[in-house]
């Protein structure tokens, strides 16, 4: 059906999307990257496809493409680009710039107070910086937002009876 529609529209920036998102999840990397190079140069939602190439970039640990999609993301929607902030943080934490990385997490709260994955790197990165108490918030607020996972590094570091 993508086949179709894109034979029919060549530029369609959804169906190039789509199908990128195929090409990625059957490990066709250098198609679906493509796809998605096509897409964004025909999109007025670039800053979305920006943030999934930046995305793809930071999987794959090529920082600074990725950095510089979150940054052309930012530039076009900076007030609700709660994606491009979460990646620059994770590309932050990564890069153990952990006051940095907190600061895009928290930007992200602002956005969407219940983000649990910032709740849960923010927590990361506080325990990193030391900051047992300020960790435990947060890896507590990740677990009530719905974050499963959070609740075991929530025991491992939080819970007093571990101790």
């Amino acid at each position: 059906q993508l086949t179709n529609q894109l034979r029919d529209v060549p530029g369609d920036a959804r169906s190039l999307e789509l199908r990128s998102d195929s090409y990625f999840e059957l490990g066709n990397y250098d198609l679906g990257l493509k796809d998605l190079n096509d897409a964004i140069s025909g999109s007025f939602e670039q800053y979305k496809l920006l943030n999934k190439r930046a995305a793809y970039f930071e999987s794959i640990k090529n920082y600074e493409s990725a950095f510089d999609d979150v940054y052309r993301s930012i530039k076009i929607e900076s007030v609700s680009n709660v994606e491009a902030y979460f990646i620059r943080g994770t590309i932050l934490s990564g890069q153990a710039k952990y006051k940095d990385a907190i600061k895009d997490f928290e930007r992200v709260l602002k956005i969407d107070h219940a983000h649990y994955k910032s709740y849960y790197n923010i927590g990361v990165c506080c325990a990193f910086l030391g900051e047992r108490e300020k960790a435990c918030k947060n890896f507590e607020l990740a677990k009530l937002w719905g974050g499963d996972k959070c609740a075991d590094m929530f025991h491992l570091l939080c819970d007093p009876g571990i101790w």
